[in-house]
């Protein structure tokens, strides 16, 4: 089972949920992330050019590893994000090829998912979610409010560890 939460990246007129905002409910940790799809605006990681960073992610069979603290500076450097898919793993070994082309995230920690600049969706997996309360935070502090009330703001096994989301096509 896994905890998920969908709300609004925009929760207000001129107010934007950016993914930095979303990492700093994270724990510190020794994680390994991947981004799986990107595009937005924004500085990518490792002074790489905008085309390779996305030429790599979309050819890597395991997306672009990232350390925690890459991940953060990503984010900081990102000015919006229309697509993302951002994963993280205990380790390496959990960046399975076969499992990611097959959209099955079940062996990820976290999954943050941006959405034609429209919306967040996040899942953490159980353990994650009992340590850190991050699904329930982000709940409260951005879905609660969401114009489609209380159903779709549930805790549920939905969402891309249960096999219910797809990524984006390209």
């Amino acid at each position: 089972m896994s905890a998920f939460v969908e709300f609004p990246m925009h929760p207000s007129p001129g107010r934007m949920v950016g993914l930095a905002e979303l990492l700093a409910l994270v724990p510190d940790n020794d994680w390994v992330w991947s981004v799986l799809d990107f595009d937005g605006i924004g500085a990518v990681p490792d002074g790489l050019g905008f085309e390779e960073f996305g030429r790599l992610v979309l050819t890597s069979p395991v997306g672009y590893p990232l350390s925690w603290e890459h991940v953060r500076a990503f984010a900081a450097g990102l000015d919006q994000c229309w697509d993302l898919l951002l994963v993280a793993v205990e380790d390496r070994a959990h960046l399975s090829p076969e499992r990611l082309a097959a959209s099955d995230f079940g062996g990820c920690l976290v999954v943050f998912e941006a959405i034609d600049s429209g919306m967040w969706e996040v899942t953490a997996a159980d353990c994650v979610e009992k340590v850190s309360g991050l699904v329930e935070t982000l709940r409260t502090r951005y879905a609660a409010g969401a114009a489609e009330g209380a159903e779709r703001n549930t805790v549920r096994p939905r969402g891309p560890m249960a096999g219910g989301m797809m990524p984006r096509a390209r």
